[in-house]
């Protein structure tokens, strides 16, 4: 979007702290929410933020750039890896189902 990398860091935390609230919010309200669970994962990302705020301003956006880069490949070679075992799963499933019938 024309962003410089460090103001589309900032800006997409900030949607996703709004997207915790609302989602954890609404989650209470139903009555759905693993409070031990919900507070780990939140003093989890407190302290990342916290880490980030300290680090971000330092780094060059090259490296800040590759850093993101590295976790999205990261990231999709994870969900892949899922992807596959789910499919492995589902046709080993079906297989099986073909076989005792």
């Amino acid at each position: 979007m024309g962003e410089k990398i460090k103001v589309a860091i900032q800006i997409s935390l900030g949607v996703i702290v709004i997207t915790a609230c609302s989602a954890g919010a609404g989650h209470a309200w139903q009555g759905n929410l693993l409070w031990r669970e919900r507070i780990i994962l939140g003093a989890g990302g407190l302290l990342g933020v916290q880490v980030g705020t300290q680090y971000l301003p330092r780094l060059t956006d090259e490296v800040v750039s590759l850093l993101f880069r590295f976790m999205l490949g990261i990231l999709c070679v994870y969900i892949f890896w899922q992807a596959g075992n789910s499919y492995k799963l589902v046709i080993g499933n079906w297989i099986n189902r073909i076989l005792t019938s």
